[in-house]
């Protein structure tokens, strides 16, 4: 199912499976990395998952970080073409920042002639619908942290009161979120489905944020809601992995 088997420089696979009957390719949140879904393989029997690890993150510690998801998606949508074959047409998931990634990736792939068989987007609205608008990362690293912390609730006690562990982890947030407050997607769809899920309790991303997917995408859009916060995702991911088998089985 692979080229060749390999992984590519960005492109990370735990597990092959090189007669997998579906592919499953993950993004992930602002300062995540492939460890985010190391446990996915084990749920998706019949998928090969493929994880992203980004420029300047765990993985890539000694590179600089990327300065713009629209040049970073073109540059991920490339190494799929090169790595992966186009047998099984993959399902990309991203998770907040890596939702706005993973559909940057979906239609760099669909001009070059690649099919995606779906996008699965999660925390994070449509492109079209700005709800956090407030730039952050001039912020000092205690308010920055602060106010990450107030708005999706995703910084743990560990992390808050740990300097060493706060020194590596906020140069790639501050980053990510740089990236996130310059995007500015320049106008397209994709086409095929989206799928957009959300926390029920997260603030951040309302089930409108979710529902303006639908103007992205000139296929069908289904909306999810599971139970929650913005990173429901950790909480409580076999709903999550129940979701995404039915969506590798039937995009």
């Amino acid at each position: 199912m692979s080229a060749g088997g390999r992984a590519g420089y960005a492109l990370r696979c735990a597990t092959p499976r090189p007669d997998a009957r579906h592919r499953l390719v993950c993004f992930p949140y602002a300062g995540g990395g492939p460890h985010t879904y190391r446990t996915w393989d084990r749920h998706l029997e019949e998928a090969e998952v493929w994880t992203i690890a980004l420029p300047g993150h765990v993985g890539r510690l000694d590179e600089p970080f990327a300065r713009s998801l629209g040049e970073l998606g073109a540059v991920v949508a490339n190494e799929i073409r090169t790595t992966l074959d186009d047998e099984a047409p993959p399902v990309l998931f991203g998770h907040s920042m890596g939702a706005w990634l993973a559909f940057e990736v979906a239609r760099n792939l669909e001009s070059a002639g690649r099919r995606v068989a779906a996008l699965v987007v999660s925390g994070r609205s449509g492109p079209g619908y700005r709800a956090d608008t407030d730039v952050i990362t001039h912020l000092d690293d205690d308010a920055f942290a602060r106010e990450l912390d107030r708005r999706y609730g995703g910084l743990p006690a560990p992390v808050l009161n740990s300097p060493e562990i706060m020194e590596l982890f906020l140069p790639m947030l501050r980053a990510d979120i740089a990236m996130m407050e310059r995007y500015r997607p320049t106008p397209g769809r994709v086409a095929c489905s989206i799928h957009a899920l959300g926390g029920a309790d997260d603030s951040s991303t309302p089930r409108e944020g979710l529902e303006a997917w639908a103007s992205s995408t000139a296929s069908r859009c289904a909306t999810a809601l599971f139970p929650g916060g913005h990173f429901y995702l950790e909480g409580a991911p076999h709903a999550l992995i129940s979701y995404l088998a039915g969506v590798l089985g039937d995009p």
